[in-house]
């Protein structure tokens, strides 16, 4: 047996594959495209915008303009997890940051769109189930109707639906143009619909290439790119092919896992540490509120590009780093170059959204009264020059081997993120009660909390999680999101979960 260079699929030598025969044509077209296509326009791209990157205007007070007369601000809060450390010692400490943006978006809504929401619809056979195609049709309609709201900023609107093969159905349309009855008889229409095959690398392809044009024409616009699948790509290497060519641009890529079959891992381990990079485990009463949350982010956008810089100072010394949220990851063990410097791009930037992020850091031995840990920067893309916004941070030394009490906040999201490499029962079930803390305190989905009070009882009777169900563990991996549905109806839920 060998491999098909089309799908990655077992074939017999010099035979045809069997699985691209049954391809449409059009479909088996795209199917034998590589991305080549996308290398050439995507470098071009980025050195452009590279290049603007260079003229840097910072920002005065911690605010930047905006349009009509507004401002845009950036709050960097840093907490280190001691307020103070013996002089004598070169401990390893955990310092968390949250940033958050505020105000207008740089696009004016009264003369443009202010951000670019590209869908990307699973209509595959395992999606014809009375669970999953009718609820996906009633979310999306529930999406629209928010969307063109009156008095809401323009979205423009780009959907992509796959199952043997992908296609385009809309693209860069104003939402407020398009009816939920015209778009549903669109899906409705396609001959895509419940075909026998998951094309998630073509669906994700189309996408690039709409990225590609929309950054053309419009350097600041911002794209938020959402997978919605209720099973696995077959073709796993052109998948992570294509998504690595994306992740090269200021595009936001989350994925929506719809179901107890969906793979979230696999999800997670596509889009997880990019852009967006959040992996949502979403069920048929849950599925509107999370297709309501991409409503409301795509109009909530300051900026389509967010750079996180943390410099330390002489003398310390930078290991791990994770994302703390949205959506728990943890950076490869080169996240420091040199053991110095730490750089990410967080995405677009949701105003009123804090994003977190916790690193552990070795400081020097001393004999001065205060250590400088570094400098953070955050840099937005603005309509004509990047806006960066900075703050430095430093920790008192004392004489003597006290040790002070230690930040809550700190070592909550430092026992959450130990789960991401840790699986011992021990710190399995401290991360599970500061996250079930959590999310009571955020109004979660109660599904969520249920399954996390499940999994805290195994755990404890058995000290493992191999009595939960495959769903029920997917369930742990998948991150939420907190409650907020913006569409009334007489069936609102109070939270929103994923």
């Amino acid at each position: 047996m060998v491999t098909c260079r089309s799908c990655g699929s077992p074939k017999e030598p010099g035979q045809p594959c069997r699985r691209c025969v049954e391809i449409p044509t059009t479909a088996q077209e795209d199917f034998s495209e590589t991305t080549d296509a996308l290398d050439a326009p995507t470098g071009e791209l980025l050195k452009l915008l590279e290049n603007e990157e260079t003229r840097v205007a910072h920002a005065v007070d911690g605010t930047s303009g905006g349009p009509n007369g507004g401002t845009v601000g950036v709050t960097i809060r840093s907490r280190l997890e001691f307020p103070s450390v013996p002089r004598a010692s070169d401990p390893i400490v955990r310092l968390l940051v949250d940033v958050t943006p505020d105000g207008p978006a740089f696009l004016d809504p009264r003369k443009e769109p202010v951000a670019h929401v590209i869908l990307l619809l699973d209509i595959s056979a395992s999606m014809n189930h009375p669970d999953k195609y009718p609820v996906l049709t009633e979310a999306l309609a529930g999406m629209l109707h928010d969307l063109a709201a009156p008095g809401s900023p323009e979205v423009l609107l780009s959907v992509v639906v796959f199952a043997q093969g992908a296609k385009t159905l809309f693209r860069d349309v104003r939402a407020s143009t398009l009816t939920p009855r015209d778009v549903l008889a669109k899906i409705d229409a396609s001959p895509l619909r419940f075909g026998r095959y998951t094309d998630v690398a073509g669906a994700l392809k189309r996408a690039g290439r709409i990225s590609v044009e929309q950054l053309r024409a419009q350097k600041a616009m911002p794209i938020r790119v959402y997978v919605l699948t209720d099973g696995k790509p077959q073709d796993l290497e052109r998948t992570r092919h294509v998504m690595a060519k994306i992740s090269q641009l200021p595009v936001d890529v989350d994925g929506l896992a719809f179901g107890a079959d969906a793979d979230v891992a696999l999800l997670q381990e596509l889009v997880s540490g990019g852009r967006g990079g959040t992996v949502k485990q979403v069920r048929s009463d849950t599925l509107g509120e999370a297709f309501d949350r991409i409503a409301e982010v795509a109009r909530r956008v300051v900026s389509n590009r967010a750079i996180f810089e943390l410099e330390l100072s002489p003398g310390v010394v930078g290991s791990v780093a994770y994302r703390y949220r949205p959506g728990r990851h943890r950076f490869g063990d080169d996240a420091f170059v040199d053991g110095k410097r730490f750089r990410t791009d967080l995405g677009t930037f949701e105003s009123g959204r804090a994003y977190s992020l916790l690193f552990e850091l070795r400081l020097p031995e001393t004999t001065a009264s205060l250590t400088e840990i570094g400098r953070i920067s955050v840099r937005l893309r603005g309509t004509d020059a990047p806006r960066v916004f900075e703050t430095a941070m430093s920790v008192a030394r004392t004489t003597g081997d006290a040790v002070a009490a230690p930040d809550g906040d700190v070592l909550a999201a430092a026992d959450v993120l130990a789960a991401l490499t840790g699986n011992d029962p021990k710190t399995q079930l401290r991360a599970l009660r500061v996250r079930r803390k959590l999310y009571v305190a955020e109004r979660r989905d109660p599904h969520v909390i249920g399954v996390i009070d499940k999994a805290i009882e195994v755990l404890e009777r058995e000290g493992s999680l191999d009595a939960l169900s495959s769903s029920e563990r997917a369930t742990l991996r998948s991150h939420t999101c907190t409650a907020g549905s913006l569409r009334p109806s007489p069936s609102r839920r109070e939270f929103a979960a994923g």
